[in-house]
């Protein structure tokens, strides 16, 4: 999550800590989304542009990714909480990937909350992906430039499957994006306090006015800051 490594910097402490602390603060934020009816968190925890970096920081930081899901395996079946991850996955070390798929399928069937890890994402890199799906299947006569809208680009993005689980009833996995793109719900900020880095949390919570499917549903994106 951004702002680990400035969180360390600023105490003195090597960057490594700061990606550890980072990590910490993941439960009581999960607590906190759960506590405000929030349906889908997203934690950004490894940029494409991550790869840069130093080789032996982003082996600390794969080691980190694998300790935290390790560890907070059991917090998600605790909490009945689904894991996705969108990004280049492929990119991952075989372990690190093998790893996180063994948890995705074990938390496939949880229905309280989705938390998806944003892993070797860019989303840059993901809208010239959808962009470019769109261009092939045009070019090969699949597809009418006129039937290109919102709906049919947002289908070619990452995070399409993850607004639908199976096992749980509509209203528990309505999506959180309106058909225009943007949130159905009105946001609102909180920032909580971890002891070791303060993380700011954007949540979107239904209105008094908005229908029962849609407030079932609610969306957050956290970042350490």
């Amino acid at each position: 999550m951004d702002g680990n490594g400035r969180w360390a910097k600023e105490r003195g402490l090597p960057r490594r800590e700061g990606h550890r602390a980072g990590a910490e603060s993941v439960r009581e934020i999960m607590e906190a989304c759960k506590e405000l009816g929030v349906e889908y968190l997203t934690l950004f925890a490894f940029s494409s542009e991550n790869w840069s970096r130093p080789a032996a920081e982003v082996h600390a930081l794969m080691a980190l990714l694998e300790r935290f899901l390790r560890e907070k395996a059991k917090d998600l079946d605790r909490q009945n909480v689904r894991l996705q991850a969108i990004g280049q996955l492929e990119r991952l070390p075989a372990k690190t990937r093998t790893l996180l798929d063994s948890i995705i399928a074990r938390t496939a069937s949880h229905t309280s909350m989705t938390m998806v890890l944003a892993l070797s994402y860019g989303a840059r890199e993901e809208i010239v992906a959808a962009a470019r799906s769109l261009a092939t299947d045009t070019a090969a006569g699949r597809l009418l430039p006129e039937a290109i809208d919102a709906d049919l680009f947002s289908s070619r993005l990452q995070t399409t499957g993850i607004q639908t689980c199976s096992s749980a009833p509509p209203a528990k996995c309505a999506s959180p994006i309106s058909s225009s793109g943007r949130s159905a719900m009105p946001k609102s900020s909180s920032s909580k306090k971890t002891g070791r880095t303060s993380v700011k949390a954007i949540c979107s919570r239904p209105s008094k006015s908005t229908s029962a499917a849609t407030a079932a549903s609610a969306h957050c994106e956290t970042s350490a800051i």
